[in-house]
């Protein structure tokens, strides 16, 4: 009886006030967008607050078996399992799944997709028994649904092959990392942005076995993309760079990686202000491929810049 008067005093807004619920809903939608800009520039802390009240508007307007709630649930659970908050995320994760097989049935898409991110959250938790059988599930499911060349299917592939990387069984990867870049470029073609995720994916998971020069080829490719279709200024470049600077890093390019770096930081300072963590970690890059290359008193500047930096982000 503790929650009663909650559910009527819901239901008796929605009947006083019928413009109440369309009013909730163009919040809500307006919370998903802002959250979706954020995600899309993978700017993962800022995306948390409007996936958090997204959610919380989602429970009010429509109920909590609703399929809204069901995606606000799977936004926040990835906010959080970006965030490296696994626990958390597979909550969500878990709870947007049993919506979605009750709003839609146990064929469908929106199924298939819930067990793939719980699955993909197992492996970052180590559960790796739980995560295969489910990234198999999903699989099947999309396949079933949607037949082995959709779209769709990539993001199962690249999950598996996340789980397979975790696992150190680094072929089997691959193989689902290549099929997956095959699917999006027969879909959409070899210069559509869709294909740019699939690019850093392979790039980075060649970076972690020590093939740099495949890296950087595929990282060059994913920044023309982006920069064809949104620009040089697109903020996530700030990330495509820093990796490519990574990259070079590791060729010990250290003159070719500081330029990397260079532009990183302008588009970061551009799109989100020079007080922002990022910034601060970009600056530190840079300042050991300064002492590198030998300049001393360049990379001692730039340390103390991030310093103060992440002071004044710690006494906000």
């Amino acid at each position: 009886m503790k929650f009663l008067p909650k559910v009527l005093l819901l239901a008796a807004l929605s009947i006083l006030h019928p413009m109440f619920l369309e009013a909730q809903e163009s919040s809500w939608l307006k919370l998903i967008t802002k959250y979706e800009i954020f995600r899309q520039q993978g700017l993962y802390l800022e995306a948390l607050d409007p996936g958090t009240r997204g959610l919380e508007i989602a429970e009010r307007t429509f109920g909590s078996e609703h399929p809204n709630v069901g995606r606000s649930l799977n936004s926040l659970a990835f906010i959080y399992h970006q965030l490296g908050r696994y626990d958390e995320a597979e909550l969500l994760y878990a709870r947007a799944l049993q919506i979605a097989k009750k709003a839609f049935g146990p064929d469908n898409i929106n199924v298939a997709i819930s067990i793939s991110n719980l699955a993909a959250n197992y492996t970052k938790q180590g559960k790796y028994t739980e995560a295969e059988i489910l990234h198999k599930e999903a699989l099947v499911l999309i396949e079933k649904i949607l037949g082995s060349e959709h779209p769709y299917i990539t993001a199962c592939f690249h999950n598996l092959a996340a789980l397979y990387e975790e696992q150190g069984k680094y072929a089997r990867a691959e193989v689902l990392y290549k099929r997956a870049l095959e699917i999006i470029e027969n879909a959409f073609g070899e210069n559509h942005p869709e294909l740019a995720p699939h690019l850093n994916s392979l790039a980075l998971f060649y970076h972690v076995q020590g093939k740099h020069d495949k890296a950087e080829i595929l990282i060059r490719q994913e920044i023309k993309i982006y920069e064809r279709a949104f620009g040089r200024a697109y903020p996530y470049l700030t990330t495509c760079l820093v990796n490519l600077a990574n990259v070079l890093v590791s060729q010990r390019k250290f003159s070719s990686a500081l330029s990397c770096y260079r532009k990183s930081l302008f588009i970061c300072e551009e799109a989100f202000g020079k007080v922002n963590e990022n910034v601060a970690a970009i600056l530190e890059n840079m300042a050991e491929c300064c002492k590198e290359i030998g300049e001393k008193d360049e990379a001692e500047m730039m340390n103390k810049r991030a310093k103060t930096i992440r002071s004044i982000q710690k006494s906000r």
